[in-house]
């Protein structure tokens, strides 16, 4: 994600637990990143889009798939609610949806978040509370033009 750059990936109304952190591997002499050979510079992960962003990460083994990663912590994973994306890295996050709304799920540096890196996470919608009848909708408003005149 972001090519050259780490992020502080937070998501709102919940923690999470932290079950694998991949990180790039470096070339020891120059400090370089080493490529995989897929344009990305990870060695669990391959990325085909052509442009070091990975936006469309596959595991180099395919049977790691759905959860089955051998190296995933389900004993004992750290419990947060932002974490470090390491530059050229992943990470895999596994959290409780217990908490019915929709969740923003983002990185902190804000222009990432303008260039897109962030989502909702909309959970549970069957379970969201009802908006109340009265409560203010677009164009629901009235307000006053230079005269004093409501602008409908």
């Amino acid at each position: 994600m972001g090519s050259g750059w780490s992020h502080p990936i937070h998501l709102h109304g919940h923690s999470f637990y932290v079950m694998k952190m991949g990180f790039a591997s470096y070339n020891s002499i120059t400090g370089q990143l080493n490529s995989n050979g897929g344009g990305q510079d990870q060695q669990d992960i391959i990325c085909r889009d052509g442009k070091n962003f990975c936006s469309n990460a596959n595991w180099l083994n395919t049977s790691w798939a759905n959860g089955n990663h051998p190296a995933l912590n389900w004993n004992s994973p750290p419990q947060k609610d932002t974490i470090i994306l390491p530059t050229g890295g992943y990470v895999i996050i596994r959290f409780r949806a217990d908490n019915p709304g929709v969740w923003f799920f983002h990185c902190h540096i804000d222009i990432h978040n303008t260039g897109g890196m962030g989502m909702m996470i909309n959970e549970s919608p069957r379970y969201h509370q009802k908006v109340p009848d009265n409560f203010p909708r677009c164009k629901s408003y009235l307000v006053k033009d230079a005269t004093g005149m409501f602008i409908s």
